[in-house]
This record gives structure tokens, C-alpha cells and sequence, in this order.
């Protein structure tokens, strides 16, 4: 295939997106996450590294996506299953979480000896889902995928799942390094040992207890993770939308087959070649700028908020590096520009900013989308941000779109006010409300 660096870079990142959101509605940056977790494991792409210092980086994207069931995120899967089989590249759903499945085991089997004319018994060993080892008649699995990891972050207590969330934590540190390779006795005495090389994609409903899950599981700091929520408007919408496509055209093989084809070549392209990175001088300075907007969103945010989402700030500093050289790598240049750091940080700064959100609201989707339907009726009514409207209507509204009573309406609405969320004026039919404050994700929104 002939090199058009029209046909790269950006063009190809949105010919992706043009044909995964024909499958998928509503999912805003879904879509590039698996994206980048295909470029990752590209195999030319793979074997590259960044360099800082003593210390590298691979060009793996993990990514995890927190949303409401029955939103989408099964056809974004579908979608990605279809382009990575077309790729040669191996996806697994995997519903068996234990340590055993996950690292290996072994057990007695009995094999058939054409020379003894008998059968006889033999320890094999059965390799996990995380161990790379390649062997006769096995598919390694390049991208390993829980559709159901709830049943993994809603678990507080049970060893298995905390051994399995190490297995995962020590599967996304950087590729080949001693931090990177799980040992295990199997139950033969055998030590086994390796070092995963899959990408990991968890698509869950947000659990209950998602502050321990952010904070405390190790692995969730090392991927991209989204947080989608769905309103009842969006589902109405969607629905339509999909109904709206029932006498739409299906998408053409052959636009289909020509992003293959051109994503197939990035990794011909790159197959032969050392990638060895010149950075441009605006490119540098806007990386060296992104470290400040990083922490720079921090500020004003109450300490142990903070302290927390600091934990995060180098994990998604390299993510955006990620990121940027995938882009730079899609043009077929090794010369990191403007253009790719610029890509990067449009993807993650917004990200970023809606996680630091979500640690401001404690974690609580419901306040966030009580203040959705504060601006709507702000917005409505002609009025700013901040200023009262009736009380009445948000409970009415509450409890129509939540499917909730209005007395507890009214009581979430008492829990925001105490929270310091919201304040309330006057009493009676007539009593007013007010948002008394935004999440920072909010103010960032608004000054774009």
C-alpha cells in the first residue's frame, strides 16, 4: 500500500471513530481508549519504548470504563473484537478471576503411550490468561477483557480477588522490567514465571464503594479511566438515533476494509525501523506546560481530596506521552510535534479533569446529576449558574427522571445542602435554591 500521509495520523484516528460510533451512541472518549489499546498492541508498536533518563516507558494503553448497564459499551467491544481479529490481534473476555486462571496451574492427565498400547499419567501444566509463553495449539492473548468487572471491584474481602488484583497491578507496570513479572508455585511444586504483555480493558457499572475503588486498587492509577454517565434525556436520544438508522445503509466493506488496510501498514511501516524520537522545541514546552495543568487543577481542592489525586499525576503525565507518541507514530514520523502533544493532552486533560470532579462529589453520580438538572433549568428559565430557582421544580424533576419519590428527593436535596453543595432560601411552596458551588471539572468546562 502506497504512503499517503493524508491518509494517516489524524485522518486514520478519525476514520476509526467515524466507524465505531456508528455501533456506538453517546460514549464520549470510549471510543479512542480503544483505539489506543489496539495501536499498543500493534506488534512493530509493542516492541517500542520511551525513553527518560535510565527509565522507559512501553506503548501499552490500559483503559477502564465505568457506565450504566445498557448504555453501549457491549457493541464498542464488538466493534474492537472485530478490528483486532481482522489485525491478527487475540481478545479475550474472561469471567474466571482467580489467581490460578489468571497465572497457571497444573494437574494430572492421563495420555495415550502407542508403544505400552496403555495410557499413563503425566503433570501438565495449563497456562494463564496473563502469561505470554507461547506453546503448540495456544493463542496468547494480546488484550484481556472483563465485561463484568464489578464482580472484581465490588469485592472487599475475599483473597482470591485481592491476589488477582495484584496479578492485574503487576501485568500494567512497564513491559519486561523486574516489576513487571509475576512467579507462582504451581500445584505441582513447579515455579513458573513470566512477564505480561497484554493491555487490559474493564468495563463496569459504577460500584458502590468506587472512592476505595479509585484509591486503594493499585492497578487503576496505571489506565486511562472513563466515567460515563447516562441520563434518561441521553437514553431518549440514543433510542432515537438508533431508531433513525433502522433505513440507514450499512457501513461499506470497503471503508471498512481501507482502515485495516492503512492501520495493517503502521505496522508494516514501523516493523523494520528503531523508533528514535527527535522532539521539537514547542512540542517540548508544551509537555513541560502539561505538568503544570496537571497539578495546577489541584488547587482549591480540599486536602485529602488532593492527596489523593496526587497519586494519579505521573500515571496520566505518561499516559499523555502514550498517547502523543501513538499519534506521531499513526503519521509515520519520528519527529514528536505541536501537533501530537496537542492530540494528547485534548484527550486526557478533559478525562482528567472529570476524575478530579468525581473525587470532589465523593464519588457520587447522583450529585452530579442533580447538577445537571439545576443548569437545565437555569439554562431554560434564562438565568445563571448560581442563581435560585425554585426548590419544587428540582425535586419534581428529581424524582421524574430518577424514578425516586419526592420526600426522598427532598432529602437528597437536605443531604447536597448540609454537603455545602447547594443552599436554600425561604420555606414552603415558595422556597428557593441555589448551587452554592461547582466541581472544578465544571469551572474547566466552562472556560473552553
Amino acid at each position: 500500500m502506497k504512503q499517503k500521509p493524508k491518509q494517516y495520523g489524524q485522518n486514520l484516528i478519525d476514520s476509526y471513530i467515524t466507524l465505531f460510533h456508528r455501533k456506538v451512541k453517546r460514549q464520549p472518549n470510549f471510543g479512542k481508549l480503544t483505539l489506543h489499546i489496539l495501536i499498543g498492541q500493534l506488534p512493530s508498536i509493542k516492541k517500542m519504548r520511551i525513553h527518560f533518563g535510565d527509565n522507559e516507558l512501553d506503548l501499552r494503553i490500559s483503559g477502564c470504563l465505568f457506565k450504566p448497564s445498557g448504555s453501549g459499551g457491549g457493541r464498542g467491544m464488538e466493534f474492537l473484537f472485530q478490528v483486532m481479529e481482522s489485525l491478527n490481534i487475540n481478545t479475550q473476555i474472561v469471567t474466571d478471576i482467580r489467581p490460578d486462571s489468571l497465572t497457571g496451574t497444573s494437574e494430572m492427565v492421563k495420555e495415550y503411550d502407542p508403544k505400552r498400547k496403555g495410557e499413563y499419567k503425566v503433570v501438565k501444566v495449563i497456562r494463564g490468561a496473563l502469561d505470554p509463553t507461547p506453546e503448540k495449539d495456544r493463542k496468547i492473548i494480546d488484550v484481556l477483557i472483563m465485561n463484568e468487572a464489578d464482580v472484581l471491584f465490588d469485592s472487599k474481602t475475599i483473597k482470591d480477588t485481592k491476589d488477582s488484583m495484584l496479578c492485574f497491578q503487576i501485568a500494567l507496570n512497564p513491559m519486561g522490567t523486574t516489576d513487571n513479572k509475576i512467579g507462582t508455585t504451581l500445584p505441582n511444586g513447579q515455579w513458573l514465571e513470566f512477564n505480561p504483555e497484554c493491555s487490559l480493558l474493564f468495563i463496569s457499572y459504577p460500584p458502590d464503594n468506587l472512592y476505595d475503588t479509585m484509591v486503594k486498587r493499585g492497578f487503576l492509577q496505571r489506565m486511562i479511566v472513563i466515567f460515563n454517565m447516562i441520563s434518561m434525556d441521553d437514553r431518549i436520544e440514543i433510542s432515537k438515533e438508533l431508531t433513525g438508522m433502522l433505513e440507514s445503509a450499512v457501513t461499506k466493506e470497503s471503508e471498512y476494509n481501507d482502515f485495516v488496510k492503512r492501520l495493517s501498514h503502521v505496522n508494516e511501516y514501523w516493523t523494520d525501523k528503531k523508533l528514535s524520537v527527535k522532539i521539537n522545541p514547542e512540542a517540548m514546552d508544551c509537555l513541560g506546560n502539561l505538568v503544570d495543568e496537571i497539578f495546577n487543577r489541584l488547587d482549591g481542592i480540599n486536602e485529602k481530596t488532593r492527596k489523593s489525586l496526587e497519586e494519579f499525576t505521573q500515571r496520566w503525565i505518561e499516559h499523555t506521552w502514550k498517547i502523543a507518541w501513538h499519534h506521531m507514530i499513526l503519521r509515520l514520523d519520528n519527529h514528536l510535534t505541536l501537533e501530537d502533544v496537542k492530540y494528547a493532552r485534548g484527550y486526557m486533560l478533559p478525562i482528567w479533569n472529570q476524575l478530579i470532579g468525581l473525587f470532589e462529589a465523593g464519588f457520587t453520580p447522583f450529585l452530579l446529576d442533580v447538577i445537571e438538572m439545576y443548569k437545565s433549568i437555569c439554562n431554560r428559565d434564562g438565568v445563571n449558574v448560581g442563581n435560585r430557582i425554585f426548590q419544587n421544580e428540582l425535586i419534581d424533576r428529581m424524582a421524574k427522571k430518577m424514578g425516586i419519590s419526592e420526600k426522598l428527593a427532598m432529602n437528597k436535596i437536605n443531604e447536597l445542602a448540609l454537603d455545602g453543595w447547594f443552599k436554600q432560601t425561604d420555606r414552603g411552596h415558595n422556597a428557593m435554591i441555589s448551587l452554592s458551588r461547582m466541581p472544578k471539572m465544571y469551572d474547566e468546562m466552562e472556560e473552553k
